[in-house]
């Protein structure tokens, strides 16, 4: 995901994961899910639909980590 989103549209659930595993210091994700916090937006299977007048704020996140024994 690149930042560069246009008013509306949708925030992809795929999307978003496969960025997540992508980063360079995650190796697992145990958890991941999207729950709209805004009447200008609807959850729609796995995925977020904005309204269109709406942006995308990721709003809480929690980030558990895992220290690797070496």
């Amino acid at each position: 995901m690149d930042g560069l989103r246009d008013f509306g549209g949708w925030v992809r659930f795929n999307e978003l994961y496969q960025s997540l595993t992508n980063l360079p210091f995650v190796e697992v994700i145990d958890a991941l899910s999207l729950f709209p916090e805004s009447r200008d937006a609807m959850l729609t299977g796995s995925d977020v639909r904005l309204d269109d007048d709406s942006l995308c704020y990721p709003g809480t996140i929690q980030l558990a980590v895992r220290e690797q024994w070496r």
